[in-house]
């Protein structure tokens, strides 16, 4: 309905209704992080342990997901209705959009590492306590282990990933949420992750983290001496007037 109302007030070229649209849009996506991210992950536990029989509110998560991509979409394309006499709305809308997709995609890497690689409990086994407290056990090792490893190298790879179109497109607002995204991931990491993870995770996370951060620093003083030097181009002297 939100995205239906977003494309008709876009094509309707009614700033009244694009406003409100677009707010509507915004409370919607706020929405979607709230409720259908937990719910989703409540369904999938309840298959994996409870016996629930159907995945079918899974499968139905993925429409959900494309239409609230459609929804920012839009909302991007409209950031700048939203600021009347509040210029810093529309880089107050991005930051809000980029944590979004970070949330999106760190909850899809846990779905995603909970389908493939945790085994459900057999039919009846939920009534086994012995069964049910081993698996559970597992489930939210595998749930912590995507935490403490998945998220922290995802994280990372999204910050560089703004860094890269902040840089391209002169964004600062980009910029600057990049490196605060980075720089919550290496407090989390040092301060939370760190702590019970196996070797391997260490090392996984620390080399991606380091190499990330290389080749963030590297690229944003290479790109920034490159703009540096434009802007220093001394302008073409224009001819003057013979005496």
């Amino acid at each position: 309905y939100i995205l239906g109302l977003l494309v008709f007030a876009r094509y309707q070229a009614n700033q009244s209704l694009v406003t409100g649209a677009t707010w509507l849009g915004a409370a919607g996506v706020i929405f979607y992080g709230l409720t259908e991210i937990p719910l989703v992950y409540r369904q999938l536990k309840a298959f994996m342990l409870e016996g629930q029989e159907s995945l079918l509110g899974f499968g139905f998560h993925y429409v959900v997901l494309v239409l609230v991509l459609g929804i920012m979409v839009f909302l991007f394309q409209n950031r700048m209705v939203l600021a009347g006499k509040r210029p810093a709305v529309p880089d107050i809308y991005l930051w809000l959009a980029c944590l979004m997709l970070v949330v999106i995609a760190s909850s899809e890497l846990l779905y995603h590492t909970i389908v493939l690689q945790f085994t459900r409990l057999p039919a009846g086994a939920a009534n086994q306590s012995n069964l049910w407290a081993v698996a559970y056990a597992e489930f939210e090792n595998l749930t912590q282990q995507t935490n403490k490893v998945g998220f922290p190298i995802l994280w990372g790879l999204c910050a560089f990933g703004f860094m890269f179109i902040g840089l391209k497109k002169k964004n600062k607002a980009l910029r600057i949420f990049s490196l605060s995204l980075f720089t919550l991931t290496l407090v989390k990491l040092f301060a939370y992750d760190i702590q019970g993870i196996s070797e391997g995770g260490k090392i996984a996370a620390f080399i991606s983290l380091g190499g990330l951060l290389l080749v963030i620093s590297f690229m944003y003083q290479n790109i920034k001496r490159l703009i540096l030097a434009d802007e220093a181009a001394p302008t073409a002297p224009k001819n003057r007037p013979e005496e």
